[in-house]
């Protein structure tokens, strides 16, 4: 990877989705410009025009500040499960920028598929974010990524049948009423380990 490049992380960027970065190749145009092409990744809807192009707007707005380098921008559409499956299994002939969710870390780590940040970029990082999103992207002490989003949950109860003595115990909610939980959907199962006092890493 270029490594002055690796702030394009911070440039795109307005269970915790992260933004990973593998490599990219570059070379110096006769105008002592680099060229580089970047492989971007993301979900269809950040890339649609009902959703104002984002993607294609962040990398052009970085482009522009960027003027010593040659961007040729690259776009893919995977979501973020895709994404970590996919580079984690052909780092070479994946993208070089990618949003991941943060469960998927060790995967990429064992698979030698995602960089490091470090120096002034984890500085960055570190100065915009809060401990709990950066723990979530954070590997022996090694950051792997850029926060992007967190996962919010909401509950919503009836107060005809719980009080809200009753709501800040969900075993107190289980023995008086109904509770009901996507377990099909594994965004919601870190809840019961998260719950259990278990931690992500380490």
């Amino acid at each position: 990877m270029v490594g002055s490049l690796k702030r394009f992380l911070t440039g795109i960027m307005a269970l915790t989705l992260g933004v990973g970065l593998t490599a990219c190749a570059g070379s110096k145009s006769s105008a002592g410009v680099e060229k580089v092409r970047l492989m971007v990744w993301s979900p269809s809807e950040d890339q649609s025009k009902d959703s104002g192009e984002w993607l294609q707007t962040m990398c052009k707005n970085f482009a522009n500040e960027h003027p010593e380098w040659d961007i040729t921008f690259v776009y893919g559409v995977a979501d973020e499960a895709t994404a970590a499956d996919q580079v984690s299994q052909d780092p070479e002939a994946s993208a070089d920028v990618f949003m991941y969710a943060n469960d998927r870390i060790s995967n990429l780590i064992d698979a030698k598929a995602i960089a490091k940040f470090g120096g002034k970029y984890k500085e960055t990082i570190e100065s915009t974010n809060s401990k709990e999103l950066l723990d979530s992207l954070t590997v022996n002490n090694e950051l792997y990524g850029v926060p992007f989003t967190t996962n919010t949950w909401y509950m919503f109860y009836d107060k005809s049948v719980f009080s809200d003595d009753d709501i800040k115990n969900l075993d107190t909610m289980l023995k008086k009423g109904t509770v009901s939980f996507p377990l099909v959907n594994s965004w919601y199962l870190p809840s019961f380990y998260l719950g259990n006092g278990c931690t992500l890493f380490g």
